[in-house]
């Protein structure tokens, strides 16, 4: 996965559920761009996004979008975290990794 191409990959049943019940709806899966989650909050009745793995290679990726240093995460999606101690991102060095 790369940021904007296969993105926000339980959009369409989320999106779905979000018109259909009365309780907010909170999307995780994919997401990996800034473009990517502000559409799903302009354009669906979506009203939370969830992040795992893009904040085990960056913890302080929302803090870097929030200032406009970053507009996409470095995961990759490659899922080497699952088979790390403490389920840590193999890309990360101790300095944080690259970016």
């Amino acid at each position: 996965m790369r940021p904007g191409r296969g993105e926000a990959y339980f959009l369409p049943f989320a999106a779905r559920l979000a018109r259909e019940v009365p309780v907010p709806v909170i999307l995780v899966g994919g997401l990996r761009s800034r473009a990517a989650m502000q559409r799903v909050l302009d354009e669906t009745d979506v009203a939370l996004l969830s992040l795992s793995r893009p904040l085990l290679r960056e913890p302080d990726w929302p803090d870097r979008l929030r200032r406009g240093l970053s507009d996409a995460s470095a995961c990759i999606s490659c899922n080497r975290c699952y088979s790390t101690p403490g389920h840590r991102c193999a890309f990360r060095t101790n300095g944080g990794g690259p970016r």
